[in-house]
């Protein structure tokens, strides 16, 4: 998988729904007055609802015969009803499904289109953004793949894979067109499946006179490009669907005969693969989604219309662990699948000793709209290279300090170049401290590769690639700015790095608006931190 960033809440460490609670206790220098505590606690829980309300442990189905997008618990022991279930028939023919920042994905091949939904969408949605229109190239669309920004997609029909930026909305022209061509020139006949590793492309190709393979090539890669490394699966009729990169290790999904080939990531030339799950008991019938997670693979069945999930260690002739979905459910052809990705602020993977932390609300709006990061003025001295991104956390022990990231794909220059702030409601910021290493004091940061390798300051960084922000926070420290102990609330904006002109930084679309609510959530909480901070000073 795209280095399916699995740096996400913790499993069931659950975002619970909006309740305004009845009592509130606070210390008495704390305490607003007891209307106003009310109505501003409410706001503030509407923001949390509003910013993660997707479990880390749901995965996504669409299906073709019914156009529907359902989602599934992923931890279910046997076939469960769907968590949520939404028709988009509208939309004419599902394939593809990418989730990213409460928002989902879906190429629809009969319109040409890639349309994006909520994330908890149910009953008959209206999409939020589409992607449509003769400047688009799209043309029969069908899986696609997140990687930070970037949104790559497969038209069939035309034999390219697209790249347009994740928030992109209307007849926009793709940002890059990636042509392949074989070792002899010749342009790939079917591109089908693909998946991104670290700063790798890896497709499922057909190659003229060699069936299928599996190509490897730059992910920046643009106009036409011949495979740096590729190899060709076993001759046996195969028709490869889906794949996907996880570990050291590559996923294809066949469906014609039924099975899934397991390689070493580093296979070239005449390889074979290390494993192949194929047999009667195994249940498999034209897998066409493949989804690679904490040691287990997720796998759609479009002739059988069932959701199967295998150890990813699985060889042979096995049956599948557990089935999460089944024909008696009344799923009809289901295409691809994909679990939840989280450009926004998510935990790292490592926590100081004994400290547990759970994340319970993230959220990213554009830093142009953020009422702190222009009172503060860094947009003027800087350049903004984020979203003012905000969360919200539970750590226990109280004042423990915790370890937060997120993914950015925006840098160009050195890691030296760019610098963290933390941003108040009255107008100060703070900048945290570039680490020399990985540490647990409170205030450093610093930047790992996709791969978690740190960076020191002097490493180069290249516009498109993949790295991760690390930020330490203590609760009750100077970077939180939440005085409610065993609880940390930090916004903060990402800058530096040279002209406004360069790179991207994200923008959210005019379907994207904020509603009135939420922007009124968002005053309460800058209303509600004055407060709080007023009565400290005394």
């Amino acid at each position: 998988m795209p280095r399916r960033f699995s740096l996400r809440p913790t499993r069931r460490a659950l975002v619970r729904r909006p309740s305004c609670p009845s009592t509130v206790r606070l210390p008495s220098a704390l305490r607003p007055a007891r209307g106003a505590w009310l109505a501003t606690a409410c706001l503030l829980l509407l923001l949390v609802a509003h910013a993660a309300p997707v479990l880390a442990g749901e995965i996504y189905m669409v299906t073709k015969g019914d156009d529907k997008l359902l989602v599934f618990d992923a931890d279910a022991q046997a076939p469960t009803a769907p968590v949520r279930n939404a028709s988009i028939a509208a939309y004419a023919n599902s394939w593809g499904v990418a989730v990213r920042d409460q928002e989902v994905f879906v190429t629809n091949d009969d319109q040409d289109s890639i349309t994006v939904f909520n994330a908890t969408a149910t009953g008959t949605p209206t999409f939020k953004r589409r992607i449509q229109g003769a400047a688009t190239g799209l043309d029969l669309p069908r899986e696609l793949v997140i990687d930070g920004t970037d949104l790559y997609v497969i038209s069939e029909n035309t034999k390219n894979i697209l790249v347009f930026n994740v928030l992109d909305d209307g007849n926009v022209a793709p940002r890059r067109t990636i042509t392949l061509h074989n070792a002899t020139g010749e342009v790939e006949p079917y591109v089908r499946g693909l998946d991104i590793h670290g700063a790798d492309l890896f497709v499922a190709t057909g190659y003229t006179g060699l069936h299928y393979s599996v190509s490897k090539l730059p992910k920046s890669s643009n106009g036409t490009v011949t495979p740096d490394r590729f190899f060709p699966l076993p001759a046996t009729g195969n028709t490869p669907r889906a794949i996907v990169v996880e570990g050291d290790e590559i996923y294809v999904g066949n469906m014609g005969p039924d099975l899934i080939w397991v390689y070493p990531i580093g296979s070239s030339g005449s390889a074979t693969p290390s494993r192949t799950i194929s047999g009667a008991n195994t249940g498999l019938n034209q897998p066409y989604g493949l989804a690679v997670r904490d040691g287990l693979i997720y796998t759609s069945q479009y002739g059988a219309n069932t959701l199967l999930v295998f150890n990813a260690s699985a060889d042979g002739n096995v049956f599948p662990l557990r089935t999460l979905a089944n024909n008696a459910m009344g799923i009809s052809t289901p295409t691809t699948i994909a679990f939840a990705e989280d450009s926004a602020v998510t935990l790292a993977s490592v926590q100081p000793p004994g400290v547990v932390v759970a994340m319970n609300g993230t959220s990213a709006i554009p830093a142009v709209q953020s009422p702190a990061v222009a009172a503060s003025g860094l947009a003027a001295r800087t350049v903004l290279r984020s979203d003012a991104m905000a969360f919200n956390a539970s750590v226990s022990p109280a004042g423990s300090a915790a370890v937060f990231r997120f993914v950015t794909t925006n840098l160009e220059g050195s890691a030296g170049g760019y610098a963290l702030h933390k941003v108040f409601d009255d107008g100060s910021s703070r900048a945290f401290t570039y680490s020399a290493n990985a540490t647990y004091a409170e205030g450093a940061w610093w930047l790992t590769d996709a791969d978690g390798t740190w960076l020191a300051e002097s490493a180069p960084v290249v516009m498109g690639t993949t790295y991760y922000a690390n930020m330490v926070v203590q609760d009750n420290g100077k970077y939180d700015g939440n005085p409610i102990a065993g609880q940390i609330t930090d916004p903060f904006v990402l800058t530096g790095g040279g002209s406004g002109g360069a790179g991207c930084v994200l923008r959210r679309g005019p379907s994207d608006a904020w509603s009135a609510a939420e922007w009124l959530a968002l005053a309460a909480l800058g209303f509600v931190a004055v407060l709080l901070r007023r009565r400290l000073r005394g």
